[in-house]
């Protein structure tokens, strides 16, 4: 049989070891005591030649005396249960077999050995105990019926009694070994539950101390009993700084801790509570002080007659920051969308408005030629001629801004451009603004299209001097700047690539978020009446974006400005030898077709061509152009035709004049269009072109030089 089965010890599942050794150690000096005290006075009243007296006495001693030591030895308290009943046993063997007889005391501590064997042994010892005693049982009715032994008090010869004995001892037997077994079975499925339970207290421990997000547990006495190694990340504090300290304490903002523990005991007292179960958002505190947002879910959980809350923390400040940057995100494609379309709205009207000043500059030009004017008329011509070209600038300006205006892009030297603006404005500005520069050493040089870069740092600078009128401080810096997707994405939402970044710092007045919103916007200006147009930063805003970079703006009223700026890096340019003036000739005779849909210009180019003495065909635009002069039906040596007209394009019309004559030369002309396709394939094809609006001097150089005078 199995060792583990006979040291099965049952009560272990109900008492702690400690106990049961107590338990040996009273039932030993209890049985010592006994003998101590009954074996004087046997000897006394039955006399002390007895010898099996003796032997009883000394077994007895001996065996209740062992059964502490051999538990201590041997770590089982089995053992000592053995020994006590083996002792037990004995004395009533000895007793029965050398004495008169067995007492009745006798007879009832044997009735109690089968119990004992199974509570505090096993089962199996249970019905080995249960059988011994039947066996001595029956051992003693037999020998008192041959031998005529004196029978026991109460009858023990007599056949009934020995039934009744025989009986009683099974049914002991029986208890122990049921009662035994059953406490075994007990103690097997704690057992189990207990390993059950020690794995689920692993496998949530594991979660607990592997999850991304902290997790947090307080008893109902509001001290923390877990701390997660993420919170311990998230709140900057150690687990045993923590452990069992408070939680209102130490995580919680002071402003929000009178209300935090409100509605902890509101919960404790009637389970009712608007965090538990939810997921809510609020503040924490940590370590250092700050506070930071997060979403807080909270379970509960009764342990052992106590309530446990595990919250279950998530940091929002990365999902606000992405959110602000989306938003800001939104709010510059939405600022960037308005504007282009203004763009595209400035440029029609720049379209428009360049045929318009071609024919005034034009026809004031053809004027001022004549001979014999009156010295007034042509001081009034002369004026409106500079009227007309500063017109032309301001529309050079829309161009600019709505990324029509094509022009080869070119770099720039911005540290050389910013000490020439600190020489012409330390004498502009009083004395009362400082002027200081912070320039970067070996700067790159940097792309500029459209408007120069001079231009719109003098823009930017002369605002700032504007917004400092009883003085202040005005600061220039640069310094390269790379950005790279590996990196992490920039908050300028700029392609990866070389920068250049140019800061604007002044200390004026500012400006609130409204005038900041509108900053860019076309004629929009804070100045008084006369004092701006409001298309300065307008096109210093359109031409940084058409170089590929950005201009980013930041003020608080009465806290200054900062305007950054964010340019392109470029390799500079070699330079170019400058053209030789090529003095206008007169023709020799050439036609010239001239393909322009609106009338007053039209008439005006043929009037300019004219004069030098060019014979000049007239179309209203391609379609005209096609049915009155295709097919050998004219002839003519140069075609000069608006880039966009209705019906058919300048390009097109090209293509369907030259399917009849491949060498015919042509020159293109035009001011902007919506849809910019065909003058971007103009400048591709290196076709000559004249931007509107042009001098007639302009003209009559361009038809001279492709006639090849």
């Amino acid at each position: 049989m199995p060792k583990g089965q006979w040291f099965s010890e049952p009560l272990s599942g109900v008492f702690e070891l400690e106990q049961r050794r107590r338990v040996i150690d009273w039932i030993s000096g209890a049985a010592i005591c006994s003998v101590v005290v009954a074996f004087p006075y046997s000897l006394m009243a039955l006399g002390a030649d007895d010898w099996f007296r003796w032997i009883g006495f000394l077994v007895s001693v001996a065996g209740f005396c062992s059964a502490p030591v051999l538990v201590r030895r041997t770590g089982r308290v089995a053992t000592g249960a053995l020994a006590l009943l083996c002792t037990g046993v004995t004395l009533i063997v000895i007793s029965a077999f050398y004495g008169d007889g067995v007492e009745v005391i006798f007879v009832v501590w044997f009735l109690m050995v089968p119990l004992l064997a199974g509570l505090f042994v096993g089962p199996n010892a249970a019905w080995v105990f249960g059988l011994l005693g039947i066996a001595f049982t029956t051992t003693m009715y037999l020998v008192s019926h041959v031998s005529g032994a004196p029978e026991p008090v109460y009858g023990l010869g007599s056949f009934l009694v020995w039934l009744n004995l025989t009986l009683a001892i099974g049914f002991s037997a029986t208890v122990g070994a049921v009662a035994s077994k059953a406490l075994d079975d007990s103690r097997r499925r704690v057992q189990e539950d207990a390993e059950r339970l020690g794995e689920s207290l692993e496998r949530y421990q594991g979660i607990f101390e592997t999850a991304f997000d902290p997790m947090v547990t307080i008893g109902d006495d509001g001290m923390i009993v877990e701390f997660n190694p993420a919170a311990e990340a998230a709140f900057g504090y150690a687990r045993s700084a923590v452990l069992n300290q408070p939680l209102v304490s130490l995580l919680i903002p002071e402003r929000m801790r009178e209300a935090h523990e409100v509605a902890f005991q509101h919960f404790l007292e009637t389970g009712e509570g608007n965090v538990v179960g939810q997921r809510v958002e609020l503040e924490a505190l940590r370590a250092d002080g700050s506070e930071f947002p997060i979403e807080l879910t909270v379970r509960s959980l009764e342990l052992t007659g106590h309530v446990h809350f595990t919250a279950q923390i998530r940091d929002l400040t990365g999902h606000y920051q992405a959110q602000a940057k989306l938003t800001e995100a939104k709010k510059r494609l939405s600022q960037t969308q308005r504007l282009e379309s203004l763009g595209r709205l400035a440029g029609g009207v720049a379209h428009d408005f360049n045929n318009l000043l071609t024919a005034i500059n034009g026809y004031t030009e053809l004027l001022l030629q004549k001979q014999g004017l009156e010295e007034e008329v042509r001081e009034s011509l002369v004026q409106i001629g500079k009227a007309g070209a500063q017109a032309g600038k301001v529309t050079q300006q829309l161009l600019a801004f709505s990324r029509a205006d094509q022009v080869v892009e070119s770099a720039t030297d911005v540290n050389a451009a910013i000490r020439d603006l600190f020489a012409l404005f330390r004498r502009f500005f009083p004395e009362s603004i400082s002027i200081l520069m912070d320039l970067a050493t070996e700067l790159w040089p940097v792309k500029s299209g459209g408007e120069p870069l001079e231009q719109v740092l003098q823009n930017l600078v002369l605002n700032a001097g504007d917004a400092m009128p009883d003085g202040g401080e005005l600061r220039l810096t640069t310094r390269n700047r790379t950005f790279s997707s590996v990196e992490g994405a920039n908050s300028f939402d700029l392609p990866d690539g070389d920068y250049v970044e140019i800061v604007v710092e002044d200390t004026g007045q500012g400006m609130d978020e409204s005038t900041m919103h509108h900053v860019f916007d076309p004629f929009f200006t804070t100045k008084s009446t006369g004092e701006g147009t409001g298309l300065g930063l307008w096109t210093a805003y359109g031409s940084v974006r058409r170089s590929g970079g950005t201009i980013e703006v930041s003020s608080e009223p009465g806290e200054g400005t900062v305007f950054t700026l964010l340019v392109p890096r470029a390799i500079a340019p070699q330079a170019t030898p400058d053209a030789e003036e090529t003095p206008v000739t007169t023709s020799r005779g050439e036609t010239v077709l001239v393909i322009e849909d609106q009338a007053p210009l039209r008439k005006l180019l043929r009037q300019s061509l004219e004069l030098k003495g060019y014979r000049v065909l007239l179309a209203t635009d391609g379609v005209d152009a096609i049915e009155r002069y295709s097919g050998g039906r004219a002839d003519f040596d140069l075609v000069i035709t608006d880039v966009v007209m209705p019906r058919l394009g300048g390009l097109a019309t090209v293509e369907r004049l030259r399917e009849a004559r491949s060498d015919l030369r042509v020159i293109l002309m035009s001011g902007y269009s919506g849809d910019a396709t065909d003058e971007l394939r103009a400048l591709e094809g290196e076709l000559p072109f004249l931007k509107k609006p042009f001098s007639l001097t302009a003209l009559q150089e361009k038809v001279h030089e492709v006639l090849g005078h």
